[in-house]
């Protein structure tokens, strides 16, 4: 069976045609991710693999980054959330630290759900439904989410959302369907970032049919899911939430193909940021309460991954003391602009002729991306900025005086924070086409660049070079003690852990000494560290050796997010919570929460025998939901809950938990 992986990054789009049955990737290819319209991006990438390989594809799988960059910003469609049994006081105390609206946009149903089900009193269904005309208005969907909806498998949730559909027609998200855990307030954040996304992964996935329409390639989608499994087409629609950093974890299961190391730190560099993630015993590390995004905190449960702001697009540039530093804001690297516009080079070459010394790096340039000129968001300056790079880039000078201001004074700001323009400059991509280490565009530019910045600097222009390779491993190197340490002292506070950078320096400039220090901290790592991704073969040897650990970079390194998202397969959890009922002179009785249709049981064994069987159903269908076969791959897990009082050990609840693992099915798909 062959799959075609496809990966759409901040800064590059990855395609590959893998063999599932000789594990073997037959073709990749690599192109610049167009966000504009990503059809371009995926058409092009479809095009420049081998056409008679590309139509033998049996499913297409993808990772994109398109539903965590939509949580970040703030976009989506517009979501109502509806907590029921929650009152409005005690939710607008703690909406926000979960990444919740304001309470003007939640309404809040009283109920009374206690933990005892013989005391829950139903919502005033009555004016729930008079008041939707009112509160309702101007939203595209509703997610719902129950208090203690364990209570009752959460039918509440299932009452509202069947009157909401019934009165206005909007589609309904609920909580309890989503994720089954006790905290109210992460429920209703995973269900209305789930509402909002819908909208953004039809639209993403439309803008794929399309481009697979252009091929003639009628094939079954599969999306990778943040924990890297997968999921078909149908029920990303439904749970988008479910794509959240699902790029990463695609590098991951991809790294995780290229190496068979049963411990590895995985260092995944792109253009714009470095991922780190850690898998033990051929286990990836994964998230203990869910993902968070931003403000966003969800119970989706996905693998751990750190990132920080570093990769070949980071911008060089020097602080107000002339410190070369290298800042997280991504640029066009100046080698790729001056081989889309000659006169880069050219301009650049001038500059170092006529310009001794500045305190600027007046060799940037500014480029447009958007057509704003007909928005009524931007500012007539804003506007006649914009429309004096229509003609092409502008040299920072050029573009400062098109508005007339100095450089100095300059601030286009809010243009560059929402991609209106975007900045080229230095960076280390350019710094590795000098040095011969990257090939792809004419380094004349960054030549060019590098003369004007060393010379202002009092550098040598290898010096510089040098320097700016020498920052790039250490900040790997830095990360890489830091993200180990977090994961060793996972209950130390934040705040702690940032004193420790000290220590971090401390072993860095030990490990650049060719002489063992008097005294020096050492740090131990019993793991191989994985590079993947196109620039890390230049800098993780040398970080590798720094660490004192194994380093290895697979063949496949730059395509690895790719192939992560064609070799996962399903996975789903269920959980059956066992509870107990006692009285007076009665035998104790066993009971599921919320689910009443399973009756009692007499002892814990009998319990715990009946739930194997619920969870297993449960989590069956879920997989099944998300398009697996149906041979099935069934293990259980179980823990006790229990509380000590003066009287000794009291039991509190047991929890039964099925997973099941199984291969995409694919027959039923197109």
């Amino acid at each position: 069976m062959l799959g075609l992986g496809i990966d759409t990054g901040g800064t590059c789009t990855d395609a590959v045609i893998y063999d599932l049955d000789s594990r073997q990737i037959l073709s990749h290819t690599k192109t610049r991710t167009t966000h504009a319209d990503l059809t371009q991006c995926i058409l092009q990438v479809m095009k420049d693999l081998p056409q008679d390989l590309l139509h033998k594809a049996d499913f297409i799988a993808l990772s994109t980054t398109l539903a965590t960059n939509a949580c970040v910003e703030g976009k989506g469609g517009r979501a109502k959330l509806v907590f029921i049994g929650l009152e409005p006081e005690e939710a607008s105390r703690q909406a926000a630290s979960y990444g919740l609206p304001p309470m003007e946009e939640i309404y809040c149903l009283p109920a009374h759900i206690p933990l005892d089900t013989a005391q829950i009193t139903e919502p005033d269904w009555t004016q729930f439904r008079a008041d939707l005309s009112v509160q309702f208005q101007n939203y595209d969907s509703v997610a719902i989410t129950q208090l203690n909806a364990r209570q009752n498998n959460g039918a509440f949730e299932k009452k509202a959302k069947e009157i909401i559909m019934e009165e206005l027609g909007l589609p309904c998200i609920t909580g309890y369907e989503l994720f089954q855990e006790y905290n109210i307030y992460r429920r209703g954040a995973s269900a209305l970032l789930n509402a909002r996304l819908i909208p953004v992964i039809q639209e993403f996935l439309s803008a794929i049919r399309t481009s697979l329409d252009q091929m003639d390639l009628n094939r079954p989608i599969v999306i990778v899911r943040s924990d890297g499994t997968m999921m078909s087409e149908a029920y990303a629609c439904e749970r988008p939430i479910e794509t959240l950093l699902c790029g990463p974890a695609a590098s991951i299961m991809g790294a995780m193909e290229l190496c068979s190391e049963p411990n590895q730190v995985i260092i995944d560099m792109g253009g714009t940021t470095s991922d780190i993630a850690l898998v033990k015993d051929g286990i990836p590390v994964r998230v203990t309460n869910g993902i968070q995004i931003g403000s966003w905190k969800t119970f989706v449960h996905g693998m751990f991954v750190d990132t920080f702001g570093l990769g070949g697009d980071s911008t060089i540039c020097r602080d107000n003391n002339g410190v070369l530093s290298l800042d997280t804001v991504r640029s066009i690297p100046l080698c790729m602009l001056a081989s889309i516009y000659p006169q880069v080079t050219e301009k650049i070459h001038k500059l170092n002729t006529d310009e001794v010394k500045h305190s600027k790096n007046l060799f940037e340039f500014y480029v447009l991306l958007k057509d704003i000129s007909h928005s009524p968001l931007y500012t007539d300056r804003e506007k006649q900025f914009c429309k004096a790079l229509k003609d092409g880039p502008l040299l920072i000078r050029e573009a400062a005086a098109s508005i007339r201001e100095d450089i100095y004074c300059f601030d286009i700001h809010r243009l560059e924070s929402e991609g209106v323009v975007m900045k080229s400059a230095l960076t280390p991509t350019d710094i590795m086409h000098i040095k011969g280490d990257f090939k792809g565009y004419d380094s004349t530019a960054s030549q060019e660049a590098v003369s004007f910045l060393a010379r202002n600097l009092k550098l040598t222009e290898s010096d510089l070079c040098d320097q700016v390779y020498r920052m790039i491993r250490k900040k790997i190197f830095m990360n890489v003690l830091r993200i180990l340490m977090k994961d060793s002292h996972p209950q130390q506070k934040d705040s702690l852990m940032e004193k420790l950078e000290f220590l971090y320096e401390s072993a860095y400039q030990n490990a650049c000494q060719e002489q063992t220090a008097f005294f020096s901290p050492d740090f131990k790592l019993n793991a191989v560290l994985v590079g993947i991704g196109a620039p890390v073969h230049v800098f993780l040897p040398e970080a590798a050796k720094m660490l004192g650990v194994k380093c290895y970079i697979p063949e496949f390194a730059p395509v690895a997010n790719a192939l992560g998202a064609v070799v996962g397969n399903i996975s789903a959890e269920a959980t059956i919570e066992i509870k107990q009922i006692s009285s007076i002179g009665n035998a104790d009785q066993y009971y599921f929460t919320g689910r009443p249709e399973y009756g009692f049981y007499d002892t814990l064994e009998e319990a715990e025998k009946a739930a194997r069987q619920a969870a297993k159903q449960d989590a069956s269908e879920k997989a099944l939901r998300q398009g697996a076969a149906d041979q099935l791959t069934v293990t259980f897990s179980s823990h006790e809950h229990s509380a000590m009082t003066n009287f000794g050990k009291m039991f509190l609840s047991y929890d039964v938990t099925a997973s099941v693992i199984g291969h995409m099915q694919f027959s039923d798909s197109v």
